[in-house]
């Protein structure tokens, strides 16, 4: 009974890191997805300096949309300066 018991330990560790798996994939798809979108605005934003591409996509989800982004700028630049160590 021990080794069943064993084996259903591993099974289960097993499917966790499949379950974790599954989730990184996912968030991965889900980046890429973002990146089409937001492509010209994220270029438009890191070439200011800002390299934290995912909070500069959670800031450009919450204020523009990709046709609007050039609009919304100075409250996304202002929010990510906000943001940075250093300067509050």
């Amino acid at each position: 009974m021990e080794g069943a018991a064993l084996a259903g330990s591993a099974l289960n560790a097993s499917g966790q890191q499949l379950t974790e798996s599954v989730a990184a994939a996912v968030e991965a798809s889900k980046f890429d997805e973002a990146l089409v979108k937001w492509g010209a605005a994220v270029t438009k934003i890191t070439e200011m300096g800002f390299d934290n591409v995912p909070a500069v996509i959670e800031l450009l989800e919450k204020h523009a949309t990709p046709q609007t982004y050039e609009a919304k700028l100075q409250t996304i630049v202002g929010e990510l300066l906000s943001g940075m160590p250093g300067l509050n």
